[in-house]
């Protein structure tokens, strides 16, 4: 994903190569997410957006303040069109039965989901912007984005710091505490994921194997993460579209998963505790 440099100004190319990659997923997924018969596409779109919001929010200290704020504000609302549909596609997936009479109001919640996600990536507005960045990145003009006048550090002191600062967010979280409270271990699924995409980003400027070793943790625990999130939000999704003991059986279901997953947290969260801080070796970066 990135360059085999490290100085200060390979940072804006390694910025504007990722961002070239993420606009071509964009828009090499836009038009199947927009038939809605594949869900994966919906997937590959949102995880895309995801990774663009983070690295843009990382790097926020050296790009220009009205272009971050603008683009942070552009991929977060488009985000959250799409987030009912994926939701959607999960909970029928795991619950629908075609034969099932209750489902088709399941099913006609999720076509109106559809709808909105479609008439979102369609929209003049996203395709302008996809296209002008598309060309703007392909020109190499990546370094437009960055403030002049500000010194850029090395990609490996920049990426130290940011690590450092993801790491001391996502640590703060996993805590006995945090267990009970499904909103917060909603955010923590955040800045786990955060913390992964920025570890991806500089991943040719860590250390292979305790990399390798450290992210595969950070998944196991974004999958648990996800999982109970799921969970959570499928208790809510569900409310008046089934008969009442239909409800309360999936409900049971739901809130017994949820527990089950919740009790492998702590053995997770010392998992990842144990492999965490190979950024901070002094040792040469591995290069791909």
């Amino acid at each position: 994903m990135v360059a085999n440099k490290t100085s200060p100004s390979e940072i804006t190319g390694q910025f504007a190569q990722f961002l070239q990659q993420q606009i071509d997923t964009q828009r090499y997924w836009r038009k199947p997410a927009m038939r809605g018969t594949d869900p994966q596409a919906l997937h590959q779109v949102r995880v895309s957006l995801r990774q663009m919001r983070t690295i843009v929010s990382l790097f926020e200290p050296l790009l220009k303040s009205k272009w971050q704020q603008q683009t942070l504000k552009r991929l977060r609302r488009m985000s959250r069109k799409l987030d009912a549909a994926r939701d959607w596609d999960v909970y029928l997936e795991q619950h629908a039965d075609r034969n099932d009479q209750p489902n088709k109001a399941l099913k006609r919640q999720r076509q109106k989901a559809q709808r909105q996600a479609k008439k979102a990536l369609n929209s003049r507005k996203w395709r302008s912007w996809l296209k002008s960045m598309h060309k703007q990145l392909r020109q190499g003009d990546g370094h437009r984005y960055f403030k002049q006048s500000l010194p850029l550090p090395s990609v490996n002191q920049f990426m130290k710091t940011l690590l450092e600062q993801r790491w001391a967010k996502v640590q703060k979280l996993m805590t006995a505490q945090v267990i009970a409270d499904d909103h917060k271990l909603h955010r923590l699924r955040i800045r786990c994921k955060q913390l992964r995409y920025a570890t991806d980003f500089f991943t040719d400027h860590l250390p292979k194997r305790q990399n390798e070793i450290f992210v595969e943790q950070l998944k196991q625990l974004q999958q648990c993460l996800g999982d109970i999130h799921d969970a959570y939000i499928q208790q809510h999704l569900q409310q008046g579209l089934l008969s009442e003991a239909e409800q309360v059986n999936r409900q049971q279901q739901l809130i017994s998963r949820s527990q089950q997953l919740k009790q492998q947290l702590p053995e997770m969260f010392a998992g990842l505790e144990s492999t965490a801080g190979h950024w901070r070796s002094e040792s040469e970066p591995h290069f791909v």
